[in-house]
């Protein structure tokens, strides 16, 4: 028989196994919220210490672009003026150069401070304000360099003749006028207005325009690859180079041409003082044969290929710019003439005092030998009037005649025609009413009807017959024959033109002009 038991007696430990399970449950999920939370206050700590590390980055970083940004206005505040003086409030000139690029430096660093560094927009103003920083001085003082060599050719504002030393070289580039005027106001300061400078990322560019609307324009590296080169916007005469030119030629090829007249001239010097028979003659024979030597010479060296600078150019005298084969005549009658004056009349060794030449029977001794008229010849000058007429009358015809061309085919004539006038009458007495005189050279001038105007000029400083406006219009060989009558006889009453002025304006060209 089995065992009786009460019911109440029986216990059910089912729930305290449950409850066991849920307490493990919830010890667990404290556990893991625990956790989670300590993570979430360790993220939390490591957030706030990689933002306290940004913030100073980004502190340290603002720090050096306040940097950068004010040592980039310490640069621009000392940048070298041009076009202007230096004032307090440069803002309020935004029109001149040096304040064009200020002001253009103050948007570049207005874009920076607003654009952390790194950023498109930072580089891009920053590498334009560095391109600023080193090119803008650069170009400033080239320019101020130059406009102080173009200085010279000015003297209280006026711009000096193009045949002194510091004048202004004669130059086919078109651009020269703007180029000039640029220089000009960036010495003193005037018209502002006409100047722009342009900040593209490749770099500076300086830009003028004139008062005609020319426009000068060069980048940055353009203009400094152009002057390290050598070159100039204007370049001046040099009388430095001239010298040294005229020296050259002197020393090396016709020094020499006059040593048997220095010989002569010592020799005579010596006849005097020891009271011996001197002949005047005998050094006016060696005189004349040494500027023949330096004629010959200096026209060999000229047909043999020889040329000059466009300095020396204009310094001998010379017009326009120099053309080696155009103006080859001009040079030969430019280096005669300088070298003789530079050389053979300034230097005792190869002159006579006037007392000299009369001791010995020269000029005022009463003993001078008047020219012989047959020994004038002038055949090659009716030749080249003839010539220039021909040469006058085909370029007329051509399909645009310029009259700054057919100046320069008559110039090249009056040149040619002075050179043998020259020849044939300096230095040589002749008689001119009741007086004796000595012709020391030509001026020889064209008009548009192909006529040649002769004005004779006299030694000795008296000039009467240039004073007197003695000159002859001549056209053909007749008119030529009666300057050389007129020359030799010296006859006042027809010497002031051999044709009147109505006859003047004839046309020998037969062109109906």
């Amino acid at each position: 028989m089995g065992t009786y038991r009460q019911p109440s007696q029986v216990i059910d430990k089912s729930f305290d196994t449950l409850n066991q399970g849920l307490e493990n449950v919830n010890q667990q999920i404290g556990n893991e919220l625990r956790f989670q939370r300590a993570q979430e206050i360790a993220k939390a700590k490591e957030a706030k210490k990689e933002q306290e590390k940004k913030d100073k980055e980004l502190k340290n970083l603002r720090d050096r672009q306040q940097a950068a940004m004010d040592g980039y206005q310490v640069e621009i505040d000392n940048f070298e003026n041009i076009n202007q003086a230096r004032t307090d409030s440069w803002e309020q000139e935004d029109i001149a150069v040096t304040n064009q690029v200020k002001n253009n430096s103050k948007y570049l660093l207005n874009i920076m401070s607003n654009n952390l560094p790194g950023t498109e927009a930072y580089r891009g103003a920053e590498r334009a304000m560095k391109n600023m920083i080193k090119q803008y001085p650069v170009m400033a003082s080239l320019f101020n360099q130059e406009s102080e060599q173009t200085d010279s050719a000015f003297v209280n504002g006026v711009q000096i003749g193009e045949n002194e030393d510091g004048a202004i070289l004669n130059s086919n580039d078109p651009l020269q006028s703007v180029k000039l005027h640029m220089l000009r106001d960036l010495r003193t300061g005037k018209n502002p207005e006409r100047f722009q400078v342009l900040n593209p990322p490749s770099g500076q560019v300086f830009r003028y325009e004139d008062a005609d609307g020319k426009v000068f324009e060069t980048a940055y590296q353009d203009y400094v690859d152009f002057r390290e080169n050598g070159g100039n916007l204007i370049d001046t005469v040099n009388g430095e180079e001239y010298n040294t030119f005229m020296d050259g030629i002197w020393n090396k090829t016709l020094k020499k041409t006059y040593d048997t007249l220095s010989t002569k001239i010592t020799s005579y010097r010596e006849g005097i003082r020891n009271g011996d028979p001197v002949n005047f003659k005998d050094v006016e024979v060696s005189y004349t044969q040494a500027n023949k030597n330096l004629d010959n010479t200096l026209d060999n060296w000229v047909n043999g290929g020889g040329s000059v600078s466009q300095s020396t150019w204009q310094m001998l005298g010379g017009s326009g710019v120099y053309n080696p084969e155009k103006n080859k005549e001009q040079l030969k009658t430019y280096l005669k003439t300088k070298v003789k004056d530079r050389f053979t009349t300034q230097e005792d060794k190869y002159t006579l005092s006037e007392q000299e030449i009369i001791q010995g029977g020269g000029k005022g001794s009463g003993k001078e030998e008047v020219v012989d008229f047959s020994k004038i010849n002038l055949s090659d000058v009716e030749n080249i009037i003839t010539d220039t007429r021909k040469q006058v009358a085909d370029y007329r015809k051509t399909e645009k005649p310029n009259p700054v061309e057919e100046l320069k085919i008559r110039e090249e004539s009056s040149t040619k025609i002075a050179d043998i006038l020259v020849k044939e009458f300096k230095n040589k007495v002749l008689k001119f009413g009741d007086e004796t005189i000595e012709i020391d050279g030509f001026e020889v001038k064209s008009d548009s009807n192909g006529n040649f105007i002769i004005q004779p000029m006299e030694v000795g400083g008296r000039k009467k017959l240039e004073e007197a406006g003695v000159s002859y219009i001549i056209k053909d060989f007749d008119d030529l024959n009666q300057l050389k009558e007129h020359l030799l006889a010296g006859n006042k009453n027809l010497s002031r033109t051999l044709e009147t002025e109505k006859e003047n304006k004839k046309d020998p060209l037969n062109l109906g002009i």
